[in-house]
């Protein structure tokens, strides 16, 4: 049964497994170690707790809220809620991120992963979500239209991110 979850230890090593799916293929933002996924994983969890209070943020970021997309005892993939946006986060990032492992794509889990995480937005108030994905991502395009997104526009490059990026709303 497919579920979003908050992260926990139970799903430690499928979790830690899909970093490295992740790394093999390049992915900007899993730049976690896996040696240090696997001796001190609590750690891991605290720093997501930790973000979610808006502790120990660095420069651009703001609070957010993960979700693990889980399967039985599989990690699928993440989702990340951001309640409130700086200025860089209007222009790349949006309100929700979502990913799926390289593994587990082209089988339906993008489109659910990013229902239920709309509906995890809509029980915290958010009334309207900005998402973003790169302008060459046609799969996450189809996704955030299926699941009721209007496109915007492109957005601008950003210096912190170069991909040029395409913009939604999604009314909740």
């Amino acid at each position: 049964m497919i579920k979003l979850i908050k992260p926990t230890l139970k799903f430690k090593n499928s979790f830690i497994k899909a970093v490295m799916e992740y790394q093999k293929e390049g992915y900007r933002y899993i730049d976690l170690n896996v040696y240090e996924l696997k001796n001190d994983f609590p750690s891991y969890l605290k720093s997501l707790a930790n973000h979610e209070k808006g502790i120990n943020l660095i420069n651009y970021q703001v609070p957010q809220i993960t979700f693990w997309l889980v399967k039985n005892t599989e990690f699928i993939g993440s989702t990340r809620i951001r309640l409130k946006l700086n200025d860089r986060y209007h222009k790349q990032g949006g309100n929700i991120g979502y990913d799926i492992r390289p593994s587990e794509r082209k089988k339906g889990y993008g489109n659910n992963l990013l229902r239920l995480a709309l509906k995890k937005a809509k029980k915290t108030g958010l009334k309207k979500a900005l998402l973003t994905c790169q302008k060459d991502n046609i799969a996450s395009q189809k996704i955030i239209e299926r699941n009721g997104g209007i496109k915007i526009k492109e957005s601008e490059k950003d210096k912190h991110y170069s991909p040029e990026k395409t913009k939604y709303w999604i009314n909740l």
